[in-house]
């Protein structure tokens, strides 16, 4: 049995490795693809204005790389993308969920923060089979499957008295055998880390991806020896093999499964969330509206701002009146789609906070910290892309209200987007949070193990 579960985690972990590697390394042909076509995209635009302002070539129309309103919407759009961290084939993490780069152009910010790819929305629910999902689900089953009657069954088969006729306590029996699975078990998760990390492609000799092994192992041991105690917790009561089971199981399945989906419904109702289709659709409308009134708003907009009032009139252009009544609808909606993922952040930090109640929550948190694919990280990268959305803007529409063309030169000093990652403290102090609940309740368990073993019955 023992060995059996050996070599089937040895095959999961593996497997696990291999799906992560596959979807991260999709992720990253994506984004490097994304990024080739731009910079051949910008280098032929540059080329091109060169041959324009050359006279040797005549500008397209609508495709004029001079004209600013169009290089920003659509001709020179820009890349914002979540760089890979070393160890995201570990953790899929939020990567599956959320859009992991964005097109950035000069329309409104609506019109590409919300271009999600199309993705099954079972894989959305249960998450992507990577060696997170091993550790933090699967894990725990072996540990209790291999801990479930280390006591009982020795009662059961009338050893136990054998055992107790020796100078030894019924304490040190519960701890050897617990501490042997607890060795071989937790011992072949780390190694299989390591090897499975190798196997992906990740250098493990490499001092960055050392160090976040070595804390992924940290946390696999914290977390391995909270389930083998709440084994140890379920022995010391003297039920049968048969109750220990279903009894480890409801535990399992209460901590790991029920109590994080009741946590995110409590979240979800004191801090809802309007529904984005509703708020997409009622910006559509006001642009519908707002269509038949570009020249009023276009007005209103050289009032507020003279210094972008154009020397002569621009002819046959329709973007300053477009833009202007996009910024006057951004003024609008900008701030609810801001509290939008505000909201959506108390939710979060409604659910952090009590993670400490459910060891899987901290676990997968802290698993998805080391990786570079936790929430917080995401989240963070929206709001650098709303920063650059607005460098984007601030830089062509200015140009493109008062009609200057774009220089040779204007191109190589077009903002680009760069991501600002998060402090290493931060990401370290929550992570120590995580694994001080574990610890904690690691804690409490033990000393109720104590108590029961000093009243355990030998008999039944």
């Amino acid at each position: 049995m023992f060995q059996l579960m050996v070599v089937l985690l040895s095959v999961l972990m593996t497997y696990a490795a291999s799906n992560g590697a596959q979807w991260i390394d999709f992720q990253g042909r994506m984004i490097e693809k994304s990024l080739l076509e731009e910079n051949e995209r910008l280098s032929a635009m540059r080329q091109e204005l060169h041959q324009i302002d050359a006279g040797q070539v005549q500008p397209k129309l609508f495709r004029d790389p001079a004209r600013a309103g169009w290089v920003g919407e659509f001709l020179g759009t820009r890349t914002a993308a979540l760089p890979i961290a070393v160890l995201s084939p570990f953790s899929i993490g939020h990567r599956d969920l959320y859009p992991y780069y964005f097109r950035v152009s000069t329309l409104s910010a609506e019109n590409f923060i919300n271009e999600d790819e199309i993705e099954n929305s079972l894989n959305l629910l249960a998450g992507r089979f990577d060696v997170a999902f091993v550790i933090v689900f699967i894990l725990p089953l072996f540990i209790l499957a291999v801990s479930y009657d280390v006591i009982s069954g020795e009662r059961e088969n009338g050893t136990l008295s054998m055992l107790m006729s020796q100078p030894v306590d019924v304490k040190r029996v519960l701890l050897g055998q617990l501490l042997l699975r607890a060795i071989v078990l937790i011992g072949l998760t780390i190694l299989l880390c390591f090897v499975s990390a190798a196997l992906v492609g990740i250098n493990v000799f490499e001092a960055v991806a050392l160090s976040l092994l070595t804390a992924w192992s940290f946390a696999i041991v914290v977390y391995a020896v909270f389930w083998f105690v709440v084994a140890a917790l379920v022995n010391s009561m003297g039920n049968s093999s048969a109750t220990n089971a279903v009894s480890l199981f409801a535990v399992w399945l209460s901590l790991s499964i029920i109590m994080p989906a009741v946590f995110g419904l409590i979240a979800a109702k004191i801090y809802p969330v309007e529904s984005r289709l509703e708020l997409i659709a009622e910006i559509r409308d006001e642009r519908n509206r707002a269509a038949g009134r570009t020249n009023e708003r276009l007005a209103e907009f050289y009032q507020e701002h003279p210094e972008l009032r154009p020397s002569e009139p621009i002819k046959n252009d329709y973007m300053p009146g477009f833009y202007a009544a996009q910024i006057a609808r951004e003024k609008k909606f900008l701030p609810v789609l801001l509290g939008h993922e505000e909201q959506l952040a108390r939710q979060n930090a409604f659910v952090e906070r009590f993670r400490v109640l459910s060891p899987s929550m901290a676990m997968a948190s802290v698993l998805n910290d080391v990786a570079g694919t936790s929430l917080s990280r995401y989240q963070r990268f929206v709001a650098q892309v709303y920063r650059f959305h607005s460098e984007w803007q601030a830089f062509f529409l200015p140009k493109m209200f008062k009609g200057e063309p774009l220089s040779v030169g204007d191109y190589d000093t077009f903002p680009k987007f760069e991501f600002v990652e998060e402090p290493p403290l931060a990401v370290l102090r929550r992570a120590l949070y995580g694994l001080g609940s574990v610890l904690f309740l690691t804690f409490v368990s033990g000393i109720a193990v104590s108590r029961k073993l000093q009243t355990y019955s030998i008999a039944g």
